[in-house]
């Protein structure tokens, strides 16, 4: 009988284990998301604002959509700007 060893042969290969010196940097420094996402969230934060300000003045000026919509959009600028 004879084997194929085509399907028996096995390749090793190295798995990284650990964070990488970049991963470690941004670690000590709570910088725990990317420049472009930090972007984002700013840009996020900012059409959120003017958003629940339209929003404001349309729609019969209720508070309770003003409060909320104003936590929203600083929250998400906010994540954004401490980045950096």
């Amino acid at each position: 009988m004879t084997q194929n060893t085509a399907f028996s042969r096995s390749t090793t290969s190295t798995l990284s284990v650990g964070a990488t010196p970049q991963e470690e940097q941004a670690v000590a420094e709570f910088k725990m998301i990317t420049e472009e996402e930090s972007q984002l969230r700013k840009t996020g934060g900012i059409i959120l604002a003017i958003i629940t300000i339209a929003a404001f003045f349309t729609q019969g000026q209720n508070y309770s959509n003003l409060c909320s919509g104003a936590f929203a959009a600083l929250a998400t600028y906010r994540s954004g700007a401490e980045y950096q």
